[in-house]
């Protein structure tokens, strides 16, 4: 009897490293299709073809674009951020393993990241999303795996290892935080090829940082300086483990606050949700 596989038999391979830490992946692909249509008849099926229809086609339709395929993950951050290393130009292989035998796992070439995100609030262990696009080949029998992990020890944060450095930040208590890395690519095909020639980075990459804190007495900016004096900070997020070692650490340069909301309730503390925005150009 096949009792299908849990998740411990599971392994995700990236650029040939085996990954710890990992929650959940999903893995999946899209063939555009649209139907043949002509003058006169309409849809190109059973109908169109004269003699026995039980050898003909049922219906005809055609590839409308490219396949392309889509891998996102997620884990626990436990060490260096291993996959913050995709955000630039470089791109990779992956696979994703169940067992020993060729049909159980499933690999996936040429991908590059377009979206990385890290968060982290009290009481719970960062957490970090990865979403890549696949620009190659992806299927079962692909074997793109490797004899290294990641991390060989598993370094734990806890809420005081987390340090943020901004504007406001040494009297009121930070309770949690959302760093987000956007990558927006565009592939370039020529005629003759399923697959696109080179990859190219729209510039600039969109960071976005959001920052619950309680308030003490941070300064809530008038909206008409906003015009005149742009909110403009240095941010930075710095992650240590236990034993106060250095893991991780997020830079914001130039970063611009474009969202501020407070809020205030019958039954919890005052709360201040601050989001800022940066930009890295080539």
């Amino acid at each position: 009897m096949n009792l299908g596989f849990g998740n411990y038999e599971h392994q995700l391979y990236i650029g040939n490293t085996k990954l710890r830490g990992v929650e959940r992946v999903d893995l999946s692909y899209k063939i555009p299709e649209r139907p043949i249509n002509i003058l006169g008849h309409g849809h190109v099926g059973h109908g169109y073809y004269g003699g026995d229809i039980n050898t003909k086609p049922y219906s005809l339709s055609a590839i409308s674009g490219p396949i392309e395929g889509a891998v996102n993950i997620n884990g626990f951050l436990i060490a260096e951020d291993f996959l913050l290393h995709y955000t630039g130009d470089t791109y990779t292989t992956g696979c994703l393993s169940w067992s020993s035998d060729p049909v159980n796992y499933i690999g996936f070439e040429n991908i590059y990241m377009t979206q990385h995100s890290v968060s982290c609030s009290i009481n719970k262990l960062p957490k970090y999303s990865s979403t890549f696009q696949v620009y190659g080949d992806m299927g079962s029998g692909l074997n793109f795996r490797g004899l290294d992990s990641y991390p060989e020890v598993a370094s734990i944060v806890n809420q005081g290892g987390i340090h943020l450095n901004f504007k406001g930040s040494g009297t009121n208590r930070v309770t949690d935080f959302d760093y987000d890395v956007k990558v927006r690519r565009s592939p370039i095909y020529e005629i003759g090829s399923g697959r696109p020639v080179q990859v190219d980075i729209n510039w600039p990459i969109e960071v976005v940082a959001q920052i619950t804190l309680e308030t003490d007495d941070y300064e809530m900016r008038r909206i008409d300086k906003a015009f005149i004096e742009p909110n403009v900070d240095f941010f930075e997020i710095t992650l240590k483990d236990c034993d106060n070692n250095y893991i991780q650490r997020y830079p914001m340069s130039g970063a611009r606050l474009l969202d501020y909301n407070v809020s205030a309730g019958g039954d919890d503390l005052q709360r201040t949700r601050l989001t800022y925005i940066s930009f890295i150009n080539k």
